[in-house]
């Protein structure tokens, strides 16, 4: 699972971070061991940033948009 997060991470968000905060979302992305839990704390989390009922399936159709 980190390996996906890492990709996603430097796709989408490394390029508008400075080198310490890539340093500390490295860390964060090498803390990611289950995909279950992180598709429910992404669900949860977009929940609220979006304020609408984000689901599983949402997460996964912005996942495609990625690709």
């Amino acid at each position: 699972m980190s390996k996906i997060a890492q990709a996603a991470y430097t796709f989408g968000l490394a390029p508008h971070h400075g080198f310490m905060l890539k340093k500390v979302a490295g860390v964060a992305m090498n803390a990611i061991k289950r995909r279950d839990k992180f598709i429910a704390g992404l669900v949860e989390e977009q929940s609220k940033v979006q304020g609408i009922k984000y689901n599983e399936e949402m997460a996964y159709a912005d996942f495609t948009e990625l690709h």
